[in-house]
């Protein structure tokens, strides 16, 4: 028996994803949202950190929608469409972390792989937060495989990152490090190559990633390439070449995409990153495509604490909500809402 039956602050209460339910994976159904935290930063080769960027976007996310009004709802400005916040909690469950190894990197890959196909071949959405970017390869190898159990099919893959992470090792870190990510995923053929796409890589690169892409059949648009032909048509580009042929797509989002004058909380800013506002466009477009999985990696909480406040993983979480709320409500699910204008 719960001790108050009455409305609580948003402070107040069990701390959950947008003050959603705690669920299980098994009781997850059709169109859901399962929200997964992944606690591991090891492979990071800057500042630890990471690992407790899960428990910060769930304490930020209560200013958004967890309201003392069970009857209030919320208007999202820029497309003159109502959220209604009791859909979002009906549709989104809180899982809770994953069980990582910090010492044993097999462990914390085989449960990364097992959480994202167990959520997926639930025909729930995995909405991963991270922890730092090296738990992306196996959360897709777990797509994949569940979409090619499910249907037989292809999935494609976009990255959002200030980096190509086509590193094969680090002379320090070895194996087990962020750099390696979109490494992996091509190794392991969880994604064709010609099905990935990287939006906004800036700044210094290693020249092997970037020889590297020259010579596979991957799509890159750097930041200058957003700057000069638009988010829209970027995100749109991203999501036709990723989809082709395929029956899903999962996005990855490092949070070092963005320019470090709007986040400065990670390992590296970058400064010649993209602009919050881009991101929120992306959303609006990926919302409404065949994204069946999405994770967001690379904040730094505790860095924000020493910095300029919690302004990343506020971001973090409007970015998401961008995401999730039109994947689960008719009218966002049907494609027809504006996002800007009337």
């Amino acid at each position: 028996m719960p001790i108050r039956k009455g409305p609580i602050p948003k402070t107040g209460g069990i701390l959950t994803f947008i003050g959603a339910p705690r669920g299980s994976i098994d009781n997850l159904g059709p169109g859901m949202v399962g929200v997964l935290g992944v606690p591991f930063d090891v492979s990071a080769t800057d500042k630890l950190g990471t690992r407790t960027g899960p428990q910060a976007y769930r304490e930020t996310s209560t200013y958004f929608w967890n309201h003392t009004d069970p009857d209030s709802s919320l208007i999202e400005i820029d497309s003159r469409v109502r959220v209604d916040t009791e859909l979002m909690k009906n549709m989104v469950r809180d899982l809770g972390d994953l069980s990582v190894s910090h010492v044993d990197w097999s462990v914390t890959e085989s449960r990364l792989r097992d959480a994202a196909r167990r959520i997926t071949l639930q025909a729930a959405i995995p909405v991963i937060l991270g922890g730092d970017h090296f738990i992306t390869y196996p959360l897709v190898q777990g797509y994949a495989d569940a979409i090619k159990e499910r249907s037989g099919g292809n999935i494609g893959y976009i990255q959002f990152s200030g980096r190509l992470d086509l590193g094969r090792q680090d002379p320090l870190w070895g194996e087990v490090w962020r750099g390696a990510t979109a490494r992996r995923i091509i190794d392991t053929g969880a994604v064709g190559p010609e099905n990935m796409v990287w939006v906004g890589v800036n700044g210094y690169v290693p020249l092997e990633d970037w020889e590297l892409s020259r010579k596979l059949p991957v799509t890159l648009f750097t930041a200058e390439d957003v700057r000069e032909r638009g988010i829209g048509e970027i995100a749109s580009r991203a999501l036709e070449i990723a989809g082709r042929g395929c029956d899903g797509v999962y996005v990855s989002v490092d949070i070092d995409v963005l320019d470090g004058g709007y986040v400065a909380m990670t390992g590296a800013p970058r400064f010649d990153g993209l602009k919050n506002v881009d991101m929120f466009a992306a959303m609006d477009v990926l919302a409404r495509g065949p994204v069946g999985a999405i994770d967001i990696c690379g904040l730094n909480p505790l860095v924000e604490v020493m910095g300029l406040g919690k302004t990343g993983q506020r971001f973090g979480v409007d970015m998401l909500l961008r995401f999730i709320e039109p994947k689960i409500s008719k009218e966002g699910a049907s494609g027809v809402t504006p996002r800007h204008g009337s």
